[in-house]
């Protein structure tokens, strides 16, 4: 299988974008679905709003920080690429009340009807976050002019057999 140069990406806000990375949050919700399965490059969004900020020193997400190691939640990156996680699938929020997702994992986004979770596997933070500019939805990032880690990533991924396209 050869190495792709054009790979799936979503902006997040941060903290989220890192907790998703982290393998804190698993299921990231959003207002539409998606027919795309496998690789999605995790970007942090370039903005972090104060009430973010503030989230972020709140004693669920300092609680969090704790239990992830080499995280300062001061110091969160923007405007890059931060990780990779493979979206196995999505379900449609029709009963809030009966979703099958921890209590954690349910103060972490917007569960309710009519949004769609998406449910992440095997997220893997980057050592170091790749600089990018973001965008909206589910977007192509041309990853050709990475760094060779970048790329021993992608190559190890393909050969678990996980879809990279």
């Amino acid at each position: 299988m050869s190495e792709p140069t054009i790979v799936k990406a979503l902006t997040v806000y941060q903290p989220w974008a890192t907790l998703i990375v982290r393998g804190a949050k698993r299921n990231e919700t959003r207002s539409w679905k998606t027919n795309h399965r496998g690789l999605i490059m995790i970007h942090a969004a370039s903005y972090h709003h104060a009430w973010q900020r503030d989230l972020t020193k709140s004693k669920l997400f300092m609680d969090i920080f704790r239990r992830i190691e080499g995280v300062d939640p001061e110091h969160l990156p923007l405007s890059a690429m931060v990780g990779m996680v493979n979206l196995t699938g999505w379900n449609l929020i029709t009963h809030p009340n009966d979703l099958p997702v921890s209590h954690q994992e349910l103060r972490l986004g917007d569960y309710r009807t009519g949004r769609y979770i998406w449910r992440l596997s095997q997220p893997l933070a980057f050592h170091e976050p790749i600089p990018a500019k973001g965008r909206q939805g589910l977007w192509n990032w041309d990853c050709s002019e990475q760094p060779e880690w970048f790329h021993a990533l992608l190559k190890a991924r393909a050969s678990d057999g996980q879809e990279v396209t």
